[in-house]
């Protein structure tokens, strides 16, 4: 089992060498062929199995555009830090939305006009119906952590 953020090692040597293959081409889209093995490669290597023909086309897309940006940043040369394929290589961008997004509690929006898009917070934690201003000071330490009654703890005194 691979943990989080890591990919296996035969999957890290599979896209060196993938890119290395990719030094001087001037074209930043790959073949197909190549890109499918390596999603076979990363599928087997991090345990992903789509349940049907077209979550696998969907999964080997997003497969593809992460790949496509990996290859574009490596074929950049100049930049200071490495990218490679995780556990989320192969996500949707809704799907990596959802994951870093925030979620407004329902009762909290039932109340307003505004669209999805449109809900800002305010910094009491409810929705604003127009533009929030920020206060002068906040004080993160009296307040709790997202989905917990624990609060925030101050790392001053350690």
């Amino acid at each position: 089992m691979v943990g989080f953020g890591m990919v296996a090692a035969n999957l890290d040597v599979a896209l060196q060498s993938f890119l290395t293959s990719l030094s001087g081409k001037s074209s930043t889209r790959v073949k197909s062929n190549a890109v499918k093995g390596l999603f076979n490669l990363y599928k087997a290597e991090l345990n992903h199995h789509p349940k049907t023909a077209s979550e696998e086309n969907l999964r080997l897309n997003s497969f593809n555009e992460t790949l496509n940006a990996i290859v574009y940043h490596h074929q950049l040369g100049d930049e200071t830090y490495n990218l490679s394929l995780n556990e989320f290589a192969d996500w949707t961008p809704d799907e990596l939305a959802r994951l870093r997004g925030i979620r407004i509690p329902e009762e909290s929006i039932k109340n307003t006009s505004l669209r999805k898009g449109q809900r800002l917070l305010t910094w009491n934690g409810k929705v604003a119906q127009g533009r929030a201003t920020p206060p002068a000071s906040f004080d993160y330490t009296d307040r709790v952590v997202a989905g917990t009654s624990v609060p925030v703890v101050s790392t001053d005194s350690v």
